[in-house]
């Protein structure tokens, strides 16, 4: 017992020291002053999102930056989604809604929509954007100059993430956890390894003609967690790639109750940790360890202060690096933590039992 111990101490010392890298490190989304003038395609793939897509579209009109073409495409919508896009289309010619093709048998659906988008874009860079998400004047701007600075082939932002109901509040956080106490995501820009990848569908920045090279969309037309399957690719060719986090600029409210964040994370968490059940089943147990053994409090009184110092200053740290109240995720933590369990023993289940589906399509057991 005292071996486990050790060990979950060590993993929570560890996953500490990552977060304090991201802290100190700050790989946050600055607005730029340099400007770029680069003819930027916007993609967004749309599926029943009448609900949130008219924001998007009216925040990209009130960019500062202006040189640029959308091109949504209506992933065979039963909702309204097409009218609220035609009348965009209507009032201002640089935008434009095309319809989906079927889905082949052997794609998952957004990475389909994206695929065709791809085919319509003429840009020096395509900015794809999930269309749940809203951007701040300058966003553009920002992406596009970061990019340039840094010969990036990819650059990716994870948005902050505008919480309203108690149940988001405990169940979207989780997000942020996972990502800054596992990676430091300067070594995304920084390490040439595939391994240390990180990204954020909802916003992903390519470099046009890098992108029409490799098709990365349809090289991972299985892949559900797309996003950090194509970083890796950027990395494995040879390429550059970086993902920042947003406290600014871009926001999205990616659920709007406990019960869709739960299904949201449950279709994907497994894949981030390379499809392994145990895996994930291994950091589940080394992560909580700390909290469900009492006996862990009896090591002594330096670990049991250290302990619970780490555990406090992580979600300090998280919360001003993702931009979120401290407060309330310091009182909500063992919530989290109990749904983090909860997401990935559902994200087990599902894969069990082919159960996993997302907007009424089944997700298929992924390869790349």
């Amino acid at each position: 017992m005292q071996i486990l111990f050790g060990f979950s101490f060590v993993f929570l010392s560890i996953r500490f020291l990552v977060t304090l890298a991201n802290f100190i490190t700050r790989p946050v989304l600055r607005k730029q002053k340099q400007d770029s003038n680069v003819l930027v395609s916007i993609l967004i793939p749309a599926r029943n999102e009448e609900s949130t897509i008219g924001n998007l579209l009216k925040s990209i009109q009130l960019q500062d930056y202006q040189n640029y073409e959308v091109i949504v495409l209506d992933d065979s919508s039963s909702d309204d989604t097409l009218d609220v896009v035609e009348k965009y289309c209507h009032l201002d010619q640089r935008f434009k809604v095309i319809q989906g093709l079927p889905l082949p048998v052997d794609w998952l659906g957004k990475n389909w929509a994206c695929h065709q988008l791809s085919q319509k874009a003429s840009g020096a860079y395509f900015l794809f954007l999930d269309a749940d998400v809203t951007i701040d004047s300058g966003f553009i701007n920002s992406c596009v100059v970061n990019a340039q600075q840094n010969k990036l082939a990819l650059f990716s932002v994870f948005p902050h993430q505008y919480m309203v109901s108690e149940g988001e509040k405990i169940v979207v956080p989780i997000m942020h956890y996972l990502l800054l106490t596992l990676l430091p995501l300067r070594l995304i820009l920084l390490g040439k390894q595939p391994s240390l990848a990180a990204a954020n569908g909802q916003c992903m920045l390519f470099e046009g003609e890098i992108y029409n090279k490799y098709l990365f969309h349809e090289k991972v037309k299985r892949v559900v967690t797309e996003d950090i399957r194509i970083m890796q690719l950027v990395k494995g060719f040879g390429l550059k790639g970086n993902t920042q986090s947003a406290d600014s600029l871009i926001h999205c409210r990616m659920y709007q109750n406990y019960s869709e964040g739960i299904q949201g994370f449950s279709k994907n968490i497994l894949a981030g940790f390379a499809g392994s059940a145990l895996f994930l089943m291994v950091y589940l147990f080394f992560t909580f360890f700390v909290y469900f053994f009492p006996s862990y409090w009896q090591m002594g009184e330096a670990t049991t202060i250290a302990t619970i110092f780490m555990i406090i200053a992580m979600k300090i740290f998280l919360s001003i690096l993702s931009g979120q109240p401290i407060l309330p995720n310091l009182y909500y933590h063992p919530l989290q933590m109990a749904t983090i369990v909860w997401v990935g023993g559902l994200s087990i289940y599902k894969k069990t039992t082919k159960t996993n589906t997302w907007k009424g399509r089944t997700i298929p057991t992924e390869s790349a």
